[in-house]
């Protein structure tokens, strides 16, 4: 078995987000689940760390391979909080 801090992520340039009827949930293009609970699901998407609120979320299956992941629960919110990186800290270092 591989350590898991030995694992690198892969990186990915594109995704796409498909929500039926805000109950199922499909993303495309996950580099890293950085948590995972019954109210939010936080990950890292083609480079931009998007976090999922709602009520009873699980993961209902998890490809690291491909970089799929799939959901069920009661989607109420989608976030987009920026991109991870050295685009991101190029910027933080721009305008302070």
């Amino acid at each position: 078995m591989e350590n898991i801090e030995n694992v690198q992520e892969k990186k990915f340039d594109n995704s796409q987000v498909i929500l039926n009827n805000r109950k199922e949930l499909k993303i495309s293009g996950v580099e890293r689940v950085y948590e995972s609970n019954e109210s939010k699901l936080q990950l890292k998407v083609a480079g931009s760390n998007v976090i999922i609120c709602g009520e009873q979320l699980s993961i209902t299956k998890l490809d690291v391979n491909q970089g799929l992941v799939e959901a069920s629960g009661l989607v109420t919110d989608i976030k987009y909080t920026g991109q991870t990186g050295e685009k991101s800290n190029f910027f933080k270092r721009m305008f302070k």
